[in-house]
Parts: structure tokens; C-alpha cells; sequence
């Protein structure tokens, strides 16, 4: 399945956001380890992260439109935790039928 992991990103520091990161990261490896094909918004990071070297600032409206264009061409969505962001997407997810996973755990192997 194609499964769209969502989790707080958004953070105070730089820091913060990575371990937010991090945390969806490992979701993706553990549902790649599943056999799914997962879409993690978090890897937004990096490109954020340049984006400020190079002096271009985004906003949270556009990299959230960027992201949930993906959810409509998943089969599954994973919400890892409540945040105004994730407890959107999921919002979106519901209504479009997507089946709703609470863990990694939860998702059913695709072997």
C-alpha cells in the first residue's frame, strides 16, 4: 500500500523539528520493512532547511498544500500523534475513506 504517514512536524527549533523528523522516518523504514510504500511529508525538512540557506522562506500553508496533494493517491494513512497538521491531514484522509492506522504495528504486512 501507498501510506501517507502524518505526525507533528512543526517546532519551536531546529532541533525540535528534526527529532519530529527522525520519529516519522522511522515509521517509513518500519513500514517499508512491511512491504508498503510510504509518503513522508517530514522529509520536507531537508528542503526547508536549504530553502532558508538560500534565503527563501515558505510558508506552513504551502508546504502543507504541497504535502496533502499526495494523500488523495494513497491507499492507507498513518497518524502517528495529534498536531494541528497531522490532526488536519487525517481529517482529510477520513473523509476521502482512507483506512486509519494509530501504529506502524497496526498496518498490515503487504507480504
Amino acid at each position: 500500500m501507498k501510506v501517507y504517514i502524518a505526525g507533528p512536524y512543526s517546532a519551536p527549533t531546529e532541533e525540535a523539528r528534526l527529532a519530529n523528523t527522525m520519529r516519522a522516518i522511522e515509521a517509513h523504514i518500519e513500514l517499508m520493512q512491511k512491504g508498503h510504500q510510504p509518503f513522508c511529508p517530514h522529509l520536507c525538512f531537508f528542503t526547508e532547511e536549504h530553502a532558508r540557506d538560500l534565503g527563501i522562506e515558505f510558508t506552513y500553508e504551502q508546504w502543507f498544500k504541497c504535502s496533502v496533494v499526495y494523500l488523495r493517491h494513497c491507499d492507507a494513512f498513518l497518524h502517528l500523534a495529534h498536531s494541528p497538521g497531522a490532526d488536519r491531514e487525517l481529517e482529510m484522509a477520513m473523509a476521502i475513506g482512507l483506512p486509519v492506522y494509530l501504529t506502524t504495528e497496526a498496518v498490515p504486512d503487504a507480504h
